[in-house]
């Protein structure tokens, strides 16, 4: 029997309530009236989904692959393609004239047959960066079990130094196509290694923190100090500095605080952690097409009030589903997890 560790189950479920209190905001009349809460929310959440790459980097990277390739994707990329491909097909279904009469019968077979090279659900395109990332795993996982602490501080430097291109697009020239000295540097690989780094070393909370406030300060300071025009998306990007500081900071504080939590939770933790990719995979329907499009929800006139009850019934109404569909046959394929098969 595995044995957990209880706080990658804890991170996975910081990391959906991250991702389902960024899309909790709700296009309403309620959000003129928010000041400045949707763009923190943003900021703050934005780290959700990198959490989700680092903690995959951390446990499939540390592994030694003792089959071929072929084998090894076979097995991995089972787990999250069929899921994938369940609810991409899915929400393009009730996109498509027969529920929404957002796509015409024409445009959704068009959408159909250009899976996997574009996805028309926006919010499903960090399962095909992770399928993507996947496919690297057998030529990163030799490497990264012979490397040492300073080889890897060399690379995540050189991602770190990409992950300010933003900032220095400002004041400099810089090349990010393909054409760039840093290009193969840059993007959601660099979370999968730091997810690795994080696992085997420490970076004291007493650095970390400090990094986190100021990262927190930085928008306000330029926006409201600074009176600057600079776009709030330069630091609210998943692909940057700040938001990469507050990702190995929730990873941290986990790591290190986790194994406190007493073991009578560690059950219920362990099964909400289960049930984290299928609750990824509802909130999306959840959220969008039932929450999202009931009139009692979007006429709600206080945004706050709307946005806690929207956050509170995603998370509980997809863990809910999430745990229905675990018992059903074939429910790995659907959610990637099948209280079947664990029993």
């Amino acid at each position: 029997m595995k044995t957990r560790t209880i706080y990658f189950d804890v991170l996975r479920i910081i990391a959906i309530l991250l991702v389902i209190a960024c899309h909790a905001p709700m296009v309403s009349p309620a959000l003129a009236g928010a000041s400045i809460f949707p763009a923190i929310n943003k900021f703050l959440c934005c780290t959700g989904v990198p959490l989700f790459f680092m903690i995959s980097g951390a446990l499939l990277l540390d592994k030694e692959i003792k089959v071929s390739a072929f084998d090894y994707l076979k097995k991995r990329i089972g787990k999250v393609l069929f899921p994938t491909l369940f609810f991409t097909l899915l929400v393009i279904f009730i996109k498509s004239s027969f529920v929404l009469d957002e796509y015409g019968n024409e445009n959704m077979l068009r959408f159909i047959l250009s899976i996997p090279f574009s996805t028309r659900v926006a919010v499903l395109w960090f399962m095909y960066v992770l399928i993507g990332l996947y496919l690297l795993i057998p030529i990163l996982s030799p490497w990264l079990s012979k490397v040492g602490q300073k080889e890897l501080h060399l690379y995540l430097g050189l991602w770190m130094v990409s992950l300010l291109y933003p900032w220095l697009t400002l004041v400099l020239s810089t090349e990010t196509s393909v054409n760039g000295i840093l290009y193969y540097f840059s993007g959601y690989v660099g979370y999968f290694i730091l997810g690795l780094y994080l696992k085997r070393y420490d970076i004291s909370l007493k650095l970390l923190l400090p990094a986190s406030l100021i990262a927190i300060s930085l928008p306000f300071v330029v926006k409201v100090v600074l009176h600057s025009n600079v776009s709030i998306g330069i630091f609210a990007g998943y692909l940057t500095l700040p938001a990469m500081v507050l990702a190995a900071t929730f990873f941290m504080i986990a790591k290190k605080y986790a194994h406190k939590i007493p073991s009578m939770f560690h059950k219920g933790i362990s099964l909400v952690s289960d049930l984290c990719f299928g609750i990824y995979l509802w909130h999306i329907v959840v959220r969008f097409y039932v929450l999202g499009r009931m009139d009692y929800f979007i006429g709600i006139d206080n945004f706050y009030v709307q946005y806690i009850v929207v956050l509170v019934l995603t998370f509980i109404l997809s863990l809910l589903i999430s745990y229905l569909v675990s018992w059903i046959p074939g429910a790995q394929y659907i959610i990637g997890y099948s209280s079947r098969q664990k029993k």
